[in-house]
């Protein structure tokens, strides 16, 4: 970025503005997102930056951010030689360490890099660490100059919080309580078959963390089954599939049976409706 080009810009700095659009919407590991700076920063840069990881934990997704040692985002000056021209467009970047491509999945996570060159202000770097924020976490671009997404960086006047259309986004992407979303299908019977199945399928397996774990519970007594109180369940490994068929194979015929889906992440346990079967 030169000299020229800022001031034809009137005061404003490009920010990159791309990675939100290339990523896409990301399916995070775990329900918490660990953070650090590396190299020198100042109390007070230190207070910025965790203002600017605040503005995402105000907007109450599943995801936890921490400041810890073992980081996923890291935050850091750099000089522009040691960022490259590949990955700089501006007075920062973020780079890519390591994504599973099939998957979408954060493997080992992000560096949000500021030239060290430029003589930052604590608005500027809260400003410039919550625009890369949201497009690590999937945020697009925006063409508001009045929003925090905005890809051009106001000297004078940062700006440093996401809009309402962005919370919105972040709790479409990244749910509240990051459980699955579990529905339970009527028992059948597949043609050709011997034993009667029950589908259980997590609708939001996109948004959340992906899913080991998807079962059935069941009781005879108890119209809303869980695993700590159910007479029986049947668990399989999913390897992250949205949709799991388990057969019936313990219940008795003849018994009236309330059954439930669930589904086990790192967040925890969704459960599902119940039906109500009674075996053949």
């Amino acid at each position: 970025c030169t000299t020229a080009e800022v001031a034809v810009q009137n005061e404003t700095l490009p920010i990159s503005a791309n990675a939100g659009l290339s990523l896409g919407k990301k399916r995070w590991t775990s329900c918490s997102l660990n953070w650090n700076t590396t190299g020198t920063w100042t109390t007070s840069q230190t207070q910025a930056a965790i203002e600017a990881m605040n503005s995402l934990a105000n907007v109450k997704t599943f995801i936890v951010l921490q400041k810890n040692t073992n980081a996923q985002i890291t935050l850091l000056f750099a000089p522009a030689e040691q960022v490259g021209k590949n990955n700089t467009e501006g007075l920062l970047t973020y780079r890519r360490a390591a994504l599973a491509a099939i998957e979408g999945n954060v493997q080992r996570g992000f560096k949000i890099i500021l030239n060290e060159a430029h003589q930052w202000t604590l608005a500027q770097i809260k400003s410039v660490i919550t625009n890369q924020l949201g497009e690590i976490m999937g945020l697009p671009p925006s063409s508001s100059p009045l929003s925090v997404m905005f890809p051009l960086l106001n000297l004078a006047n940062p700006v440093a919080s996401f809009t309402a259309e962005d919370v919105a986004v972040f709790k479409q992407l990244y749910p509240e309580s990051g459980l699955p979303i579990v529905t339970t299908s009527m028992p059948y019977l597949p043609l050709n078959a011997k034993t009667y199945l029950v589908d259980a399928t997590v609708t939001n397996a996109d948004n959340v963390p992906a899913v080991p774990n998807i079962g059935i519970c069941w009781s005879a007594t108890n119209a809303t089954p869980t695993l700590d109180n159910a007479e029986g369940r049947l668990t399989t490994s999913t390897k992250g599939a949205k949709i799991q068929s388990i057969s019936l194979w313990e219940l008795k015929s003849g018994t009236r049976y309330y059954l439930r889906a669930y589904a086990q992440n790192a967040c925890g346990i969704g459960y599902g409706n119940t039906v109500i079967y009674t075996k053949p």
